[in-house]
């Protein structure tokens, strides 16, 4: 079964880019859920308020970061 028209994302393009902004204030953070249900998946998220400006974490009922790179490029 196909998902609907509004569960879909595509973009195609000869250089395609998809950006997600954050317009709420000081916090500038976004993400991005990948996930099977609310309680399993993986985020990708980005936080400039912190030295952890990358992340990679992974979510099976509890959420467990699993990497991280900081504002200078350490992991």
């Amino acid at each position: 079964m196909l998902p609907s028209v509004s569960e879909v994302l595509e973009v195609s393009s000869n250089n395609p880019v998809v950006k997600i902004t954050d317009t709420g204030g000081s916090e500038g953070s976004a993400s991005i859920f990948l996930n099977e249900a609310d309680d399993f998946g993986a985020i990708l998220a980005y936080q400039s308020a912190d030295n952890k400006f990358f992340s990679i974490s992974t979510r099976d009922t509890t959420t467990s970061q699993r990497m991280t790179i900081d504002r200078y490029g350490n992991t």
